[in-house]
């Protein structure tokens, strides 16, 4: 029996024919196999077909030689094969479930080369403002960021009063893990139909601005197959937002950018073959749902904070808890609940979004208690943003003895309230919107109006604006009517002549603005009306690197005022203290070390240039979003070495970073070098010679004459060694400091007793 086993694999051997063939799978190329030829079928083996992209290898397997092969017969249908014997050509169409599948993401989480760059620093922020003899206040705020914390408190102090403390707190961030702590003075929201608060204690929250690349909304994912290497053009609302190539296979693409509303993705494949196949798919886009698996939530404990006046900077009064926490439990459902509770109110309920092809929905729910008395209310909105068509409507009833803690503070909520608009884009540049809004109240009033808006570009600089409003305020019937045209011109500016009535009255007036520049510069707006007002004001404005400048004339009838506010900033960080403008966002120090006057932009815009010793304080960047940083090489003298001249950095919440542009000044050494056996000299002609520096090696061949020619060398003792036909010489360089460019040693020489 044995014999007739070893018989027929040897019967079997003979009828294998190898070869070595190339192999393609579905038009791609992937080299030469080895394959074995039985009679109509051809085997291959498994690591190769591995290798070659398909996934998944059934069919019937066999070990020859031991190496493990595949019938490529048997993985019919999905596969199939054309043997080319003349061209020694396998050539193999895998269907693309068997090949691997690819994952993309249409929006990259980031920019690249993208640096969180964090360095401890402080900030004094400080604002004068001067209405006459008798009133000056002085506003100023302290910032401290250290590691992941950033400590802020602010004082204003006004002549004939006490000091105002506002708020103090410290800020942890979390960046991993989305989270912000607060601690000390803050104002939170606990959501809606529970109100309200500052308070001073604990607030520890789940902060997406953290990372702002994070995709938090659930979006639209699109996928496909292609059998050929492919092209893909993936459309947006009919804007190009990726080309790329295709492997054959299975492929998805995520996270593709998107606008708030209705979106139309469309994707264009190209195969090998020159076949075109599309790919359309609408999709709405919630801002208030959550992608599935994903909680939001805010919970603040502390005291109440009675005021901000001269009398209460450190009053506090009864303890308050507010909590709102939501789940994205599917991409069209998120449900969480909100809650305050204190010493007079407890209040609490559901809340839900809904996202809905043609739109969106949130509803809420909540009950309270104040002075045993209970009290309910809802509130039910649903918004449809369309590209050129845009509708919506919010209605919110409440019992008589529903409170929150906003009510508390005097704020009567209405027995019912709503509120409608709608909008449409008739041509381009052009939208008409109407609003409404109504709210009844306990007392029995009621209080509505209505409102046409339409604005139009006429011109390429021109747009007129016009609305018309009826309603019914305090049992009183008002109508309002305006028309404004608006010309724009250079540097962001415009100029606007309108006219307004409002029964009785009849008011026309002119204004000219044009706003502060990025970078340094000045900004002005003046405005005159007529009517029973008879305004006038007249504003200049001035700000540079060190500060903002303000001037304001204001003149009402018969009365005047002169305002003028100085505000800017006192900055350390990296070392030194730097004069700014006031720091309200993050910001960074440029530094390209001992050259001064290099332009320095942010996102392609100039804002300013290095001192002398090589440093600029660029306020007003975005606390971890990517902030294109870069430098003029041109403005860099010649005989300097520029590392590089572009980086993207994020700092952190309101604290700095030091942003470094490496620059060297190049020194450079240049003479000859022989080689002294005795009284013999010899010239190492052809040879190299070889210095190692602090920074590493410096090579340089070695002339005819013995010349060299080292760069990036400066004055100091190094270690040299030259190597002439397979022999060495070591020796001590010495190069003397110099502020030259070029240093010409004249010849040095290597003694012949450190000859090897």
């Amino acid at each position: 029996m044995v014999a007739l086993i070893v018989g027929l694999a040897r019967a079997a051997s003979a009828r294998d024919q190898r070869a070595f063939l190339s192999l393609v799978v579905n038009g791609v190329e992937q080299g030469d196999v080895l394959v074995l030829i039985r009679d109509l079928d051809i085997w291959i083996g498994v690591a190769a077909v591995r290798e070659a992209g398909l996934q998944q290898v059934g069919g019937r397997h066999e070990t020859i030689g031991g190496e493990e092969f595949v019938s490529l017969r048997s993985l019919a249908p999905d596969v199939q094969f054309v043997f080319e014997e003349r061209a020694l050509t396998l050539r193999v169409t895998a269907d693309p479930s068997l090949l691997a599948s690819t994952t993309r993401a249409a929006q990259p989480a980031g920019p690249p080369e993208l640096q969180y760059v964090r360095n401890s620093s402080a900030v004094v922020n400080y604002a004068v403002t001067w209405r006459g003899r008798q009133s000056v206040d002085l506003f100023s705020e302290l910032g401290l960021s250290l590691r992941r914390t950033f400590l802020s408190s602010t004082l204003t102090l006004a002549r004939g009063r006490r000091p105002v403390r506002g708020l103090t707190s410290l800020t942890i961030d979390e960046r991993s893990r989305l989270r912000r702590w607060v601690v000390g003075d803050l104002y939170t929201i606990g959501g809606p139909l529970v109100g309200d608060a500052f308070l001073g204690g604990v607030s520890v929250a789940r902060e997406f601005s953290i990372q702002p690349y994070f995709v938090r909304y659930p979006s639209l994912s699109l996928s496909g197959a292609v059998t050929t290497p492919s092209t893909l053009e993936l459309y947006v609302n009919d804007r190009l937002v990726q080309s790329e190539a295709l492997a054959p296979g299975q492929f998805e693409l995520t996270n593709l950018p998107l606008a708030s509303g209705t979106n139309d993705a469309r994707m264009i494949i190209r195969d090998a073959f020159g076949n075109v196949r599309e790919v359309t798919q609408s999709y709405y886009l919630s801002t208030t749902t959550l992608a599935p698996g994903l909680h939001d939530y805010r919970y603040s404990v502390g005291f109440r904070r009675r005021d901000l006046g001269p009398e209460s900077s450190w009053a506090y009064g009864s303890p308050v808890l507010l909590a709102q926490h939501r789940y994205g439990f599917a991409s069209a459902l998120t449900a969480g609940g909100q809650v305050s509770v204190g010493r007079e109110l407890a209040t609490g309920g559901p809340i839900v979004n809904l996202r809905l092809p043609f739109g969106e929905v949130e509803a809420a729910a909540s009950v309270s208690q104040h002075e045993r008395r209970w009290g309910a209310a809802g509130a039910l909105s649903f918004t449809y943003v369309g590209r050129r068509a845009s509708v919506g409507m919010t209605v919110q009833p409440a019992t008589p003895t529903f409170a929150t803690l906003s009510t508390l503070r005097g704020v009567p909520a209405p027995r019912l309230e709503g509120s409608a608009f709608a909008s449409i884009q008739p041509w381009a540049r052009t939208s008409v919107t109407l609003q409404h809004s109504q709210a009844q109240l306990f007392t029995g009033e009621t209080r509505r109006r209505s409102t046409l808006l339409v604005s139009a570009t006429i011109a390429p600089r021109l747009l007129l604006v016009a609305s018309a409003a009826h309603g019914l305020q305090d049992s009183r019937r008002v109508r309002d009517v305006f028309g404004g045209i608006t010309l724009s011109f250079g540097a962001g500016g415009t100029a606007t002549l309108g006219a307004e009535r409002t029964a009785p009255e009849v008011r026309r007036f002119a204004e000219v603005h044009r706003p502060l520049p990025v970078g340094t510069g000045y900004g002005y707006r003046f405005r005159a009306e007529d009517g029973d007002r008879r305004l006038w004001t007249g504003s200049l404005e001035h700000h540079n690197r060190f500060g903002r400048y303000e001037v304001r004339r204001e003149r009402l009838g018969e009365t005047g005022q002169t305002t003028v506010n100085l505000s800017g900033a006192l900055v350390a960080i990296g070392g030194g203290l730097y004069a700014s403008r006031a720091v309200q966002n993050s910001f960074a120090l440029v530094r390209v070390p001992q050259v001064g006057g290099v332009r320095t932009y942010v996102n392609r815009q100039e804002v300013g240039r290095t001192n002398r010793y090589g440093d600029l304080l660029v306020p007003d960047l975005l606390a971890y979003y990517g902030n294109l940083l870069n430098i003029s090489d041109e403005d860099v003298p010649l005989g300097y070495d520029i590392g590089r001249v572009q980086q993207t950095i994020a700092p952190p919440h309101r604290g700095g970073a030091l942003v470094i542009f490496p620059v060297q000044r190049m020194h450079s050494v240049s003479g000859r070098v022989h080689i002294a056996d005795g009284s013999r000299i010899t010239v190492p002609a052809y040879g190299t010679l070889t210095v190692s520096t602090d920074s590493g090696t410096v090579a340089s061949p070695i002339g005819t004459d013995g010349g060299f020619y080292l760069e990036n060398v400066t004055g100091g003792r190094y270690s040299a060694t030259v190597t002439s036909r397979g022999r060495t010489c070591t020796f001590e360089l010495q190069v003397p400091p110099s502020d030259q460019p070029v240093h010409r040693l004249g010849t040095v020489t290597c003694a012949a007793g450190e000859h090897r």
